[in-house]
């Protein structure tokens, strides 16, 4: 089988660009640079549920799964820091107003996942560039669930690339979908970053929709973010420069270098920094490896979901490691056996 080769960059965004994660529930706490969601505005205490994997939120609800690894959708009222994992996904990009242009680029890219038999997934993604702008200009995707399915490149109209990890400010919103209501979302998350210190904005907006015309308005759920990074936040630290100098590394190279940088954090009384690398590196593991059989990923995501309701991070730091170890073993043991 093809070994596939991670680019270190992906992690090393992964890393550098997040924030922190609550320990248990949106209003925990963590260290500085340990987490994958956060509340930090709006409704505090909103959640959304999961059901056999349909989210839901008071009378909204997400009509399809979502791409491996994406983190819950915020709950309409609320705003959430956010990280995103890559994502493979399939693009229509426009001009103008995209409320005149969607229908359009919908169909295009409906037709690309029919004709390669690819499931529909949630969200449908608008990303707005220049807005207000004489270049202004749009891109409309549909999101793979995998990395592995299909091929990059051209397909007429569409364009399938590999989107790189982002962090996001985001907004939950519901109703009609269209500018009024990204542009209502945009000013609430605006005011957000001006409040505060510790983050900036960090690109073009971008809008989340996870139903369908079938859904009504008032019903509609979405989501208005903007890609953010610590304030002056440019430069990678020291400990990094020779994952910088490697421009790619197998997974189990990537596993060895998770412990070599987590243990000692964790030893060194720093488990929530430590459960940050590991969980960043199994989420890459579940979304990006297709070496691992079935039964390997499913230990995976058992794992991501169990730190969620575990309080002390030294416990969720060592239920990443064991998954890890077991991962490892799982990547290296039949290189191992044929080699004696």
């Amino acid at each position: 089988m093809r070994e596939l080769m991670i680019p270190a960059s992906y992690l090393l965004a992964a890393l550098l660009a997040a924030g922190p994660r609550p320990v248990a529930g949106a209003g925990g706490s963590g260290g500085p640079d340990t987490w994958l969601l956060k509340r930090v505005g709006g409704d505090l205490a909103i959640q959304t549920e999961l059901k056999v994997e349909r989210y839901t939120c008071g009378e909204s609800y997400v009509e399809a799964p979502l791409p491996e690894g994406y983190p819950a959708p915020t709950p309409p009222g609320a705003i959430d820091l956010k990280r995103y994992p890559p994502v493979r996904r399939a693009e229509v990009s426009g001009s103008g107003n995209p409320d005149q242009g969607r229908d359009g680029a919908f169909w295009s890219l409906f037709n690309h996942i029919k004709k390669r038999d690819i499931a529909m997934t949630s969200p449908v993604e608008l990303d707005y560039r220049g807005a207000g702008s004489s270049s202004e200009g749009w891109t409309m995707s549909f999101l793979y669930r995998t990395m592995e399915l299909g091929p990059v490149g051209s397909d007429g109209k569409v364009s399938v690339v590999d989107a790189e990890p982002v962090t996001v400010v985001s907004i939950g919103v519901r109703g009609p979908y269209g500018r009024r209501t990204v542009e209502r979302g945009l000013e609430e998350l605006s005011a957000w970053i001006e409040s505060q210190s510790d983050w900036e904005s960090a690109g073009d907006s971008r809008a989340l929709y996870y139903n369908g015309p079938s859904i009504p308005d008032d019903r509609k759920w979405a989501e208005v973010q903007i890609p953010v990074r610590r304030s002056g936040a440019e430069a990678s630290p020291p400990a990094t420069a020779e994952i910088m100098e490697s421009p790619a590394m197998t997974p189990a190279q990537l596993i060895e270098l998770a412990i070599q940088r987590g243990a000692p954090l964790f030893n060194d009384e720093q488990p929530e920094a430590c459960t940050a690398i590991y969980e960043v590196t199994a989420r890459w593991l579940v979304t990006a490896t297709p070496q691992l059989d079935g039964s390997m990923r499913n230990i995976l995501l058992e794992a991501l979901e169990q730190i969620n309701s575990q309080h002390d991070p030294r416990e969720q730091a060592w239920t990443l490691r064991r998954v890890l170890d077991a991962a490892y073993w799982s990547l290296t043991a039949p290189a191992q056996a044929s080699s004696h």
